[in-house]
């Protein structure tokens, strides 16, 4: 938010909301962002071939049951 409000020529001491210098700036949310490139990424990878480790990682389901109670220490 620091930055935006740089960029934006605005000061702690202006009274201005955070949803008003987001809108004049035309910024996504962050999350929205984390989204697309998460989806991108999944695209890349699906277009992979199957032999391929990411791919097949990708695909993979869990088998089996967890160990209940917390993991041994040696």
């Amino acid at each position: 938010m620091g930055f935006l409000l740089r960029v934006h020529s605005v000061t702690l001491y202006d009274i201005v909301h955070s949803c008003e210098i987001h809108r004049a700036l035309i910024v996504e949310p962050l999350l929205l962002e984390i989204k697309r490139s998460q989806l991108h990424w999944f695209g890349h990878v699906s277009r992979m071939p199957t032999k391929r480790l990411a791919r097949q990682v990708l695909l993979t389901k869990p088998t089996g049951k967890q160990p209940s109670g917390h993991p041994r220490t040696r």
